[in-house]
């Protein structure tokens, strides 16, 4: 399926993980070709593992400063917080009143501070959990709905933090050294190399991820040059994706698929492309929230 320009929406579901592996052939780079369907697209997306995981306790990688070119000043991207999939059939989907009409919006993009559509989206997935259900999506909706002013500060702390990581990362592809980047980021324990430890066990013929702890690096905005990055730095705007998903794949009785493509549609406009092949139509619209 072609790319309906100014209708589509282009997901790119990728991080640098995915290209650690150094016994594994090389996988092409996807950002110039996300770069020029997204120019074209209605909206664009990404998963939030590529600049800041959100709240996530494991590896926190950071985008290579080369690949910061690729994403446009001022354009808006949408950035997913965490996948939930809720399974049930097309006819299920069609009465369930939050994927579409008729479910014919198989993704959605939600406002992860609009606790009441949140919370619809909660009933639905109760109803059709499967056994097998992970407790991630559990944990989820006890955090957005039962304590949403917590979660709510818990999302402004990532946007803080994903602030660092794209001035850190431009830090980087700039060049910015010695004094001006003591300036930058006032803390005596700044590190001198990309962030900033690494883990005690990793595999041995892949390199190591680091860990980030950006909410104990103090960035001093009120720098000129940091001001002046900040004002240039696209918009990323958190979303929470909902995915309905028809492959019964958590059931004993049904083997289990490996898919690489995940998303399938979007609100925020049309269908969704991933790696740039669209994957499902949907409607236009705006993302999910006030």
């Amino acid at each position: 399926m072609r790319l309906r320009k100014g209708f589509d929406v282009v997901h790119l579901h990728w991080n640098p993980s995915y290209a650690r592996p150094v016994y594994l052939p090389a996988t092409p780079n996807p950002f110039p070709y996300f770069q020029w369907l997204s120019s074209q697209a209605a909206a664009a997306s990404v998963s939030a593992e590529l600049f800041h995981p959100f709240d996530s306790a494991s590896v926190r990688s950071t985008i290579d400063s080369k690949d910061l070119k690729y994403f446009s000043p001022h354009k808006l991207y949408y950035v997913a917080l965490t996948i939930v999939e809720i399974h049930m059939t097309y006819y299920e989907a069609a009465y369930a009143g939050v994927f579409g009409r008729l479910g014919e919006e198989p993704i959605q993009l939600v406002d992860p501070r609009d606790t009441a559509t949140v919370a619809r989206f909660r009933d639905v997935w109760r109803r059709h959990r499967l056994p097998s259900e992970e407790p991630h999506a559990a944990e989820l909706f006890s955090c957005a709905v039962d304590s949403a002013g917590e979660y709510c500060a818990r999302v402004e702390q990532w946007r803080q933090e994903l602030e660092k990581a794209w001035t850190w990362c431009k830090c980087r592809e700039l060049g910015i050294r010695g004094e001006t980047l003591s300036e930058v980021w006032p803390d005596p324990n700044r590190p001198a190399g990309p962030p900033f430890t690494f883990p005690f066990h990793f595999p041995v013929l892949a390199p190591p991820p680091f860990r980030v702890d950006w909410a104990r690096r103090i960035l001093n905005r009120e720098h000129p040059w940091v001001q002046a990055q900040l004002a240039l730095m696209p918009r990323f705007e958190p979303a929470l994706m909902f995915r309905h998903c028809v492959w019964m794949c958590g059931l004993p009785s049904r083997p289990k698929h490996i898919v690489f493509a995940v998303p399938r549609g979007a609100r925020g406009g049309g269908r969704a492309v991933t790696g740039g092949r669209v994957v499902r139509r949907g409607r236009p619209g705006s993302l999910w929230g006030p």
